[in-house]
């Protein structure tokens, strides 16, 4: 669980044997705390994304922001992960703002009509 702002990193390990690896990191270089996730978001690592939003302490920050950029895919669990951290982010009366993403995830976000409940840039 990342407190604060610290670098926090999941170096592509998964829970499952078969999983599918992500990089998710965290880091502070600007206004406010940006986590950014690269490789394959799925049903065998979405919870980590979750965590990792979750487990942010916000104080003194309006907005997080979640950087895709790096995400080549994304199932239905991983838009589901991403409309829990946006209620996580939301119940603390804080932004949860998605960036950078574009390919099968924005597609998917589409397709599901998850993007009209989503802030993505």
């Amino acid at each position: 669980m990342a407190t604060g702002f610290e670098s926090h990193t999941f170096d592509g390990s998964t829970d499952a044997e078969s999983g599918t690896p992500i990089t998710i990191s965290v880091s502070s270089t600007g206004p406010e705390p940006i986590i950014s996730a690269a490789g394959e978001l799925d049903f065998t690592n979405a919870h980590l994304l979750v965590e990792t939003v979750t487990g942010l302490e916000l104080d003194g920050h309006r907005t997080v922001v979640l950087d895709l950029s790096g995400l080549t895919f994304c199932d239905a669990r991983g838009v589901s992960a991403l409309l829990t951290a946006n209620n996580s982010v939301g119940s603390a009366g804080k932004r949860l703002l998605l960036r950078g993403v574009a390919g099968i995830p924005r597609r998917l976000l589409s397709l599901t009509e998850a993007d009209s409940s989503l802030d993505v840039e």
